[in-house]
Order: C-alpha cells, then structure tokens, then sequence
C-alpha cells in the first residue's frame, strides 16, 4: 500500500498528474483535486503528496492530497453511501475542504447542492452520514487546521469524555500504521497491541503513521 510520494510533477496536462520519483527512474500516475492542479502546481514543481490507493479488480488508483488533515476528511467522504473515490475528489476539486466541512457541520443542505452534480438526495446522505462522524473525528484533534482552532493531544481527548484507543482506530494515521506493521510481518492483533501502548505512554504527541510504526519498530526489535 502506497501512502506517502515526494516527487517531481512531470504533467499537469491531464488528471491523474504524472509524478516522478527517484530522480525520476520511476513515475506514479496521481490523481488530485483539480483545484490544486488549476491555481497552485507547476510542471518541475516539487511536491509532497499523502496517498489513499484505492484497489479494484481491474485497477489501482492513487489519490493525492496535500495534508493529512484534507486525506482524512476525503476518507470521510467516502463513508458516505454510494460515493466512490471519484466522486469524493471531484468534490474537493470543487470547494475548499474547510468549506465543504463547515456545510457539512451546519447541515446546510442548500449549499451543498449547489456544488456541479450533487443533488438533494445525496446532500441529504453526505449530512445524516457525516454529520456525527466529522463531529467526532474534530474531538480527536482532526480537520484543525480547517476550522481554526488548535491541535488536540491524547490528553485532552480525556476531558472530552474519549477514553478508549478504539476511537484512534478510525483514523486513517492509525489504520496506516497497524497496516504498515502487518507488512512488515506483525499479525493484527500483536500490531493493535503494540499500537496502542505507543499511543498510551505519549498522550500528548500528536501522532503520524510513519512516527507510530517507527516507534513500535525501535521499541520492539524482536517481536516479529
């Protein structure tokens, strides 16, 4: 599973963008909100990307996005009934994710439909499907840096009333890392173990998947 690209942008004729890796011995084909291609990248650009890959039968396909935060809340949209990843990320070609998030939390269905090709009945899923959901992940220091307020340490998700690493397992750094593990030859329950008592003895770090399985490797060199 690929997560994270550092590359070169070689295209921005068409979308998925050609990025080259390697000093460019070898190129991913990346698909990316259309925004970022019309008004922020240029050709020879170097660009950090996180990646969902998206696995089918007939294909696999990477999907690129510029933070952690914006790859999380496209993980999100994806929870919402009958919307792929396609059309996950032809809606943050076309709005800002901060925006999107807030019409989302305000249940502002009017709004929504306003964005090319979303009708009634998929606004009104994408509020009663999210609404709970994104509240959520926000209590567990999630989509911070669209809404303006600061990050959210393991310790404060004590006040809040969240106690469980459980709550960690629906975060896309947490899946990441127990995934990443199982690669490396843990079995799924030793790697949530583990996991889960990184987490536990550093309540105030604010985690990612490569620090989580990096972390589990230097303290555990002989677990596999």
């Amino acid at each position: 599973m690929i997560g994270y690209i550092k590359g070169t942008v070689a295209d921005l004729k068409n979308n998925p963008v050609l990025i080259l890796v390697q000093e460019g011995a070898l190129g991913y084909q990346v698909h990316l909100p259309q925004r970022l291609i019309d008004y922020q990248l240029k050709k020879n650009q170097t660009i950090e990307l996180y990646i969902y890959t998206h696995v089918r039968e007939d294909a696999l396909d990477l999907f690129g996005f510029q933070s952690i935060d914006e790859k999380e809340f496209f993980l999100t949209l994806l929870q919402v009934s009958g919307l792929g990843p396609k059309t996950a990320l032809s809606l943050l070609s076309k709005t800002e994710p901060e925006q999107l998030l807030s019409w989302i939390r305000n249940k502002d269905k009017e709004a929504i439909c306003k964005l090319p090709g979303v009708g009634k009945k998929t606004a009104e899923r994408m509020i009663l499907d999210l609404s709970e959901k994104v509240e959520k992940k926000i209590k567990l220091g999630l989509f911070s840096t669209f809404i303006n307020q600061g990050s959210v340490s393991v310790s404060d998700f004590r006040k809040n009333g969240i106690q469980k690493n459980d709550d960690f397992a629906q975060t896309s750094y947490y899946v990441d890392a127990k995934e990443g593990l199982i690669d490396l030859g843990f079995k799924d329950s030793h790697a949530q173990l583990l996991l889960s008592k990184i987490i536990e003895t550093n309540v105030s770090k604010q985690w990612t998947a490569e620090e989580l399985i990096r972390s589990v490797l230097k303290n555990n060199q002989n677990s596999l």
